[in-house]
Order: structure tokens, then sequence, then C-alpha cells
């Protein structure tokens, strides 16, 4: 029989509560729904990029679109095509031939290794292209992917558990919350989205209960 295990790593604290309930939303709640809505969005954007005068699929190093107002950052052609693999930008096939590689023109590369609209392109991804694709300016929801992004999960993802306080907890969900209500969804699905955003917010504020693995104490909070 394995003693009960006492050291204080065991003991999770409300503010690394904070932190893993963000985490369950930000990945399990919340991207699942911007990949649905990136993917619908890009798509009919790469159909209408395709045409005259624009023929995005058709570019050449001798004329090719830098940046795709309104954003203002210079799109990463080096993501699309294997053109990592040239020394020389004049080497690039610039052709932007699906909606995966329209994606990819938004992000840096280190997070460009996506392979479809799925688990491998995640909430950092996600809430970058929202923040930039054109047909997400007009509506507001670029504005609000920004802000999740920079005050929720940067945030979360430099960790530092003493930020998590009661305030910066509530914030963010106020944060997802907002970000979900722009992005125009279904009002079934908006509902059933805020509903589970609601669920996690509760177990915050109220102290749930971790089951640590082994023989490790379960303890309420």
């Amino acid at each position: 029989m394995g003693q009960a295990f006492s050291s204080s790593t065991a003991e999770i604290s409300e503010q690394e509560q904070h932190w893993v309930l963000v985490g369950i939303v930000l990945n399990k709640v919340l991207a699942p729904t911007l990949r649905k809505v990136v993917e619908t969005e890009l798509e009919s954007w790469h159909d209408s990029l395709c045409k005259p005068p624009d023929e995005i699929d058709k570019q050449s190093f001798a004329k090719y679109k830098k940046k795709l107002p309104p954003s203002k950052n210079q799109l990463q052609y080096q993501n699309i095509n294997n053109n990592s693999i040239h020394r020389l930008a004049s080497a690039y096939d610039y052709g932007v031939k699906d909606t995966l590689s329209l994606a990819r023109l938004f992000v840096k590369p280190f997070m460009a290794h996506f392979t479809g609209f799925d688990e491998t392109m995640d909430i950092s991804a996600l809430l970058t292209i929202i923040g930039e694709a054109a047909p997400f300016v007009p509506s507001g929801v670029a504005v609000e992917a920004k802000k999740v992004r920079s005050d929720v999960r940067n945030l979360w993802a430099h960790c530092n558990f003493s930020e998590w306080t009661v305030h910066i907890f509530n914030d963010s969900f106020q944060a997802i919350e907002s970000l979900v209500k722009k992005i125009n969804l279904p009002a079934a699905d908006e509902k059933k989205i805020c509903d589970e955003l609601d669920f996690w917010k509760q177990k915050g504020n109220n102290g749930i209960v971790f089951c640590l693995p082994m023989a490790f104490k379960c303890r309420a909070l």
C-alpha cells in the first residue's frame, strides 16, 4: 500500500485553479468553436480572392500581395508551398492555392505547422488569424480576438500563478464570452457555448475538486 503523498506540490492554490480552468476553456471550449468559424470565413474569402483582379492563387514573385488590408502585417509566404526550403524569396511559390495556405499567411513561421482546421491549429494561431483577416474586421470580431489573445491567452501561456486573481479570472471569462457573442453563431450554438463558459466560471468561483493520481490526495478547494 502506498502512503499518501504529502508534498506541498499536491496542494492546489486558488490562483493555480484559476489558471487550470482558463486553460480548459481556451483549449476545450473556445478553440473548437473558432476552428469552425475560421474555416468557414476563410473558405469564402479565399474563393473571392481567387477571382480577378486579385487572383491570389496565380501570384508570382513579379506580382504578389505583400499585405491583405486592413491588416498592416506582412504576409508570411515562407509558410506555404514548402517555401521555407528556399534561401531567396525570389524562388518562392506565391500562389495561395487553398484556404489553409491563406490562414498560414497571417501567422509567424513557428505557429504555421498546423495541417488542418483541427487540433493542430491551436488557440494562439486561431486568435492571430481572426485578429488580422479581413472577414473578421467589420463586425468587431478582430478587436475582441486581439483582446483575448493579449489579455487571456498570453497571460495563461506565460504562466505566473500569482497573477491569476479572482479579478483576472472573471475578466478572462468576460473577454472570452464577448468574443463568442461577436462571432455570429446560431443562437442555439451561442447559448451552448455560453452555458459551458458559465459552468467552468462557477467551478472557479465556487471551488472544485482536484483528484490527483496514484497516492495523491483528493482535495476539495
